[in-house]
Parts: structure tokens; sequence; C-alpha cells
């Protein structure tokens, strides 16, 4: 590991945690949850109104109890008409609103375990320029999502507490 790789790692780490001054945060202490979800085959339209009513930026997709995908507001905003609901739309472009979430979203989703170091997840994050992981828990089930605002609010809290 270089210098720097290691410096970076130190940057988290605070005395804030009970397994000791040096301890890492795992994922599972900074991950958001319950989990926000929608039908694979609900609309784009009903998809934004889940995110905007739950403050999210990220929807699970279910299909026949399984979760099967992930959607962030940024896919549905380039799946949707910049114009939709908009006082000069056309049908056109309101009809953008109706396709169903499902053919934005990302079917091949990294995940990451509960347990794993956030420093883990951030990593993850950046080498795939993703927002969002799901995370496993002890079951094997998704159990939360952990995103880049929650691993920067913990970044913020470190640093506060210093």
């Amino acid at each position: 590991m270089a210098d720097t790789d290691r410096a970076s790692v130190h940057a988290w780490r605070t005395g804030r945690f009970a397994a000791g001054p040096w301890a890492t945060p795992s994922v599972a202490t900074v991950m958001s949850h319950p989990l926000v979800t929608v039908a694979a085959n609900a609309s784009l339209r009903q998809a934004r109104d889940v995110m905007r009513a739950q403050g999210v930026h990220h929807l699970l997709l279910e299909d026949k109890g399984r979760l099967v995908a992930i959607v962030s507001d940024r896919d549905i905003d380039h799946a949707i008409s910049p114009w939709a609901d908009g006082p000069s739309a056309t049908r056109r472009d309101d009809e953008t609103l109706g396709r169903p979430v499902y053919s934005c979203a990302t079917y091949s989703m990294r995940t990451i375990h509960y347990d794993a170091p956030i420093e883990e997840a951030a990593a993850v994050l950046l080498g795939d320029s993703i927002s969002a992981l799901p995370v496993v828990g002890v079951d094997g089930g998704i159990a939360g999502i952990v995103t880049a605002r929650d691993l920067l609010r913990e970044l913020l809290a470190c640093h506060l507490d210093q």
C-alpha cells in the first residue's frame, strides 16, 4: 500500500467507535435503511414520485419478491423527456413518464457485505464510478444501501468529533 493510500485510510479512523481508538467503522454503521423499493414494472413517474416522497436518490427494484435491480434519480432523469410534466410538454414528452422503470435500471448490481470497512465501500464506489451499493446482511439478503452521501456524512462526523 502506498503512503498516500495509507494516509487516506487513516483519515477515516477516529476514537468514536467501541472497537478501539483506531477502529474503522463498518458499512453497517453508515448504511441507509430500511430499504426503499418499487416494483420493477412501475412507471418512471411512480418511481420518481417515490424518490421525492421518501427523500432518496436510489431505489431497489422488486420482481416477485426478489430485489433484481437498482435505479438512481439520474437514471430516471436521463430516461424521461426534460419537458415532461412542464407547461410546454407534448403528449410524447409526458408519455416518457409512463415507461417502466426497469427500462433504465442497472441489473448487474455491485454489493458489499455489512461488516466491510467503509474504505472498501468508498473504493468500490470510486473505482466503478457508481454512487450506491446495496449492503448484504447477515442472512445473505439486502439489509440496506450505502451511498457516497452516507460516506461523506460519516467523514464529516469523524472530522467534527476530533
